[in-house]
């Protein structure tokens, strides 16, 4: 196998694991960014909740007063986002946020969401805020997102295999024409070409030159072997 092969081949395999450490990592970069971005905005409707809670508006949510396990919930239509507001049995020691990723059923249809839950006190009564983000179509998009990522990623890969491919001939062409027409072709030191070849890289230059030197000193033998032969024979 050529170098200019070896060359693009371990371009190529270089940038292939690239692609796949990316693959590994894709799924928890994109979720983190989802999250995030879904995190802020359930953090953005809790402070308006909480903004214009008052006591009149708790008993308008949880009419029965003196049942602690009465729950007021709230969902859109397509059960994209919902808001449950709950009396805790307890005090909460300290006001508390958390975010969970759970499964739900809302009249009959279960669905993972991205949670909220708020612990607080309001007039010495613990009550628990849920507000809830579908993760649906979170996860359709988080699919479409890294496949187009992969996609480009390929292309761009198969794009540098070939521009790589292309530019290692380009610069490989001055070592096949030193090894065409230095080489290959020269059967005398006679018929050496001592033309110096034009290349970018300072490597082939050197090496043009260096053959160029070593078949100067073949030369200068042979015309010294030549020039003693004679002499040989009439000393007999």
């Amino acid at each position: 196998m050529k170098i200019k092969h070896q060359l693009a081949i371990f371009n190529a395999l270089t940038r292939l694991l690239v692609i796949l450490v990316l693959w590994l990592m894709l799924p928890i970069l994109v979720e983190n960014v989802v999250y995030r971005h879904i995190n802020n905005g359930l953090v953005e409707k809790k402070k308006k909740f909480i903004e214009h809670l008052n006591q009149s508006e708790i008993d308008d949510f949880i009419q029965n007063a003196d049942d602690s396990t009465e729950t007021y919930s709230q969902f859109s239509s397509l059960h994209s986002e919902f808001l449950v507001l709950s009396r805790l049995p307890k005090l909460p020691s300290q006001e508390k946020t958390t975010f969970v990723n759970e499964n739900r059923i809302i009249e009959g249809e279960e669905n993972e969401y991205r949670i909220l839950q708020y612990h607080f006190t309001y007039e010495n009564i613990g009550y628990e805020l849920e507000i809830g983000s579908s993760l649906a179509e979170v996860k359709d998009l988080t699919f479409i997102i890294k496949l187009f990522i992969i996609i480009v990623l390929v292309v761009i890969v198969l794009v540098t295999f070939l521009a790589d491919t292309f530019y290692i001939e380009y610069l490989l062409k001055p070592f096949y024409k030193i090894i065409d027409t230095k080489i290959r072709r020269v059967n005398e030191p006679e018929a050496f070409d001592h033309t110096p070849i034009k290349a970018h890289s300072a490597d082939f230059r050197e090496l043009d030159s260096v053959l160029n030197q070593m078949m100067d000193r073949i030369g200068e033998l042979f015309k010294k072997k030549n020039n003693l032969y004679p002499m040989y024979h009439m000393s007999y």
